[in-house]
């Protein structure tokens, strides 16, 4: 892969200005929130629908569906949090 953007990948912001999707029952946590992804590859920003789950992986999965326009046009990715040794 030849990233378009050259700055160094450590540090760099993948994931920005999330907000909770239904934040109107303060006392029930949010279970899905929408923001912006970042592409390194493209150089490019997305809209992006994020939700955590644990059906697949105790320790927990994030769910990313980035897309542009609508959702229904986009792709879903799985980053799994990896264990403690």
């Amino acid at each position: 892969m030849q990233a378009a953007d050259k700055r160094p990948a450590l540090g760099m912001t993948l994931l920005k200005d999330f907000a909770p999707v239904d934040a109107t029952d303060a006392a029930r946590p949010p279970t899905e929130w929408t923001g912006q992804i970042y592409n390194r590859e493209n150089g490019k920003l997305y809209s992006c629908n994020m939700s955590v789950s644990t059906a697949g992986n105790a320790a927990g999965e994030l769910m990313l569906h980035a897309y542009v326009g609508i959702p229904l046009f986009g792709k879903t990715q799985r980053w799994v949090r990896v264990g403690s040794n």
